[in-house]
């Protein structure tokens, strides 16, 4: 919570955007808010500076429209400890905003490759969000075999899954059942439950899963911007 070096004070300029304590720095944008008064253990006057690791206008409101809604939560409430609901939504959105940091990565090397706009590339991000998505509903523990009378086949086809994409799910869904019973992963949940003060219970540690997997999908589905360039009519998801 310190304020920002000279050095970088001076970087370059300072361009202000619509919303509250959304700045720009060359082509990144940068949250910025002053420190409030009732944060007792802060510098009087001194600001936050946090850089929200994208160059997206849209994307850096959203992000910190949230930031901005939070903060001001906290002015309310500064010594209330948030209830378990509410940081389980927020290592959700840290879960959420890591994996679209990832997969912005993923679409600039598409870019580079020259497949931007291929809409290929979009129905296999909509394949592994579908597959997260089945993770989160039916459990990180359970093989749906998505034939026959399969619950999870029938969710995907009131869901308007079309019945030619539902093989790559099915190994999409049995390569996320190995990542979610990796011990590696399971280890850094709980690690990240105890960053959000959110009590390490078995019922939480549930809830925690499922969160790290409906996060994971949100990101895949959040097409918009990141294959912009495509055609959505051509997509058996979206045509």
């Amino acid at each position: 919570m310190d304020e920002l070096p000279g050095k970088d004070r001076a970087f370059v300029m300072v361009v202000r955007h619509e919303v509250e304590n959304l700045i720009r720095r060359g082509n990144i944008f940068y949250w910025r808010p002053r420190v409030p008064a009732v944060f007792i253990h802060c510098r009087p006057g001194s600001r936050l500076s946090l850089s929200l690791h994208c160059s997206d206008h849209k994307k850096a409101q959203i992000i910190a429209r949230q930031l901005n809604m939070q903060l001001a939560e906290m002015k309310m409430r500064p010594k209330e400890t948030m209830g378990d609901r509410e940081q389980l939504q927020k290592l959700f959105e840290h879960i959420r905003d890591g994996m679209l940091i990832d997969l912005e990565g993923i679409s600039l090397l598409a870019k580079r490759d020259g497949r931007a706009g291929h809409v290929a590339e979009m129905d296999l991000d909509l394949e592994a969000g579908w597959a997260y998505r089945l993770l989160a509903k039916f459990g990180a523990r359970r093989t749906l075999t998505l034939d026959g009378d399969c619950s999870g086949l029938n969710y995907l086809l009131k869901n308007g899954v079309p019945t030619s994409r539902v093989e790559a799910i099915r190994k999409n869904h049995v390569a996320g059942l190995k990542v979610t019973q990796n011990p590696a992963v399971e280890a850094a949940i709980q690690n990240l439950m105890v960053s959000f003060d959110i009590p390490d219970t078995e019922v939480n540690r549930e809830r925690a899963m499922t969160k790290f997997l409906e996060a994971r999908a949100e990101a895949l589905f959040d097409v918009e911007h990141r294959h912009e360039l495509v055609d959505k009519s051509q997509s058996e998801f979206m045509g």
